[in-house]
């Protein structure tokens, strides 16, 4: 922040702006703007007013253009139906453009009534001329050296902002595919604005905020519901065949349990078994491997002494 505010200051004394004072905090920084103002590299009469600490209205002229400029950028978000997921890449973007519209307010200073540019530097910049809306949608051309023939020349992109040490017809475009800024005075406007309307982010799908019709994504909503009551009728009519075909293993086994038992009273009876008594487990299905380990047997008996 040091050096490039003074190679601010020294941009001003070229055009014959002299700056006189500094109003600020005595934050760490701004000591070390001084300690360089004054230093042998630059070498500016400047004269730094510090004020107290908790104390905007000491320096409110400054304090309220911050708010004001603030206020000016998110409202060109809105303006321009940003999501709010994208505010974070574009509000840079937007506070440097409302900073740079705002020159263009007419004040009137000794008489006469002019833009703050011309009441400070005698002349408007050269974009004054090609005026365009903050978020409109335009086509910037994408096509490098080893680009393939098969991909795409150009991208929709949303102007952001005018740039600096152009010409007035170039702009600042922003792709929301990749995030970066074109610089380039040969967009093809589409006369519309790259975020056609404010959706309900939590309930939209991405791309939606682009333009994309809303009954279509109601539809796709409708037939994802409809996929997935059907996953759910196939799962229940996986488990009512599983536990039919449990039940009938059940079935069979205890016939063959009644048959067992059968021999085994005829060969108690041959032995002469005073008492006879037979305890049945059932184990859990998920265990169930066949036949043999459905059933589980105990037979406990007094001989005859």
């Amino acid at each position: 922040m040091v050096e490039p505010t003074c190679e601010l200051i020294k941009e001003l004394r070229s055009k014959g702006l002299m700056v006189s004072y500094l109003r600020l905090d005595n934050a760490g920084e701004n000591n070390l703007l001084e300690a360089r103002c004054k230093s042998s590299d630059w070498q500016f009469n400047i004269t730094f007013e510090y004020m107290a600490k908790d104390t905007p209205q000491h320096n409110h002229m400054a304090e309220l253009g911050f708010a004001a400029l603030g206020n000016k950028g998110r409202a060109l978000m809105i303006w321009a139906n940003v999501p709010f997921k994208y505010r974070f890449h574009l509000y840079r973007e937007a506070f440097k453009t409302a900073t740079d519209l705002d020159g263009l307010a007419l004040m009137k200073v000794k008489g006469k009534i002019a833009t703050r540019y011309e009441h400070m530097f005698g002349i408007n910049p050269a974009w004054v001329k090609h005026l365009n809306t903050f978020g409109e949608a335009g086509t910037v051309e994408v096509k490098g050296k080893y680009t393939s023939k098969l991909s795409d020349c150009g991208a929709q992109c949303m102007m952001v902002g005018y740039a600096e040490q152009h010409d007035g017809d170039v702009y600042r475009m922003w792709n929301p595919l990749t995030g970066k800024i074109h610089v380039t005075g040969e967009a093809i406007w589409l006369k519309q604005m790259l975020f056609k309307r404010k959706v309900d982010e939590e309930a939209a799908e991405p791309g939606a905020e682009l333009g994309v019709e809303i009954n279509s994504v109601e539809s796709n909503h409708d037939n994802d519901h409809e996929e997935i009551e059907q996953k759910t009728e196939d799962t229940e009519d996986t488990e009512d065949a599983e536990k039919k075909t449990h039940d009938e293993i059940w079935a069979v086994t205890l016939v063959d349990l009644i048959l067992k038992v059968w021999r085994l009273k005829e060969v108690v009876m041959k032995m002469k078994m005073k008492r006879m008594m037979i305890k049945v487990v059932q184990p859990p299905q998920d265990q169930v491997g066949g036949p043999d380990h459905l059933l589980t047997f105990e037979l406990k008996w007094l001989l005859q002494q």
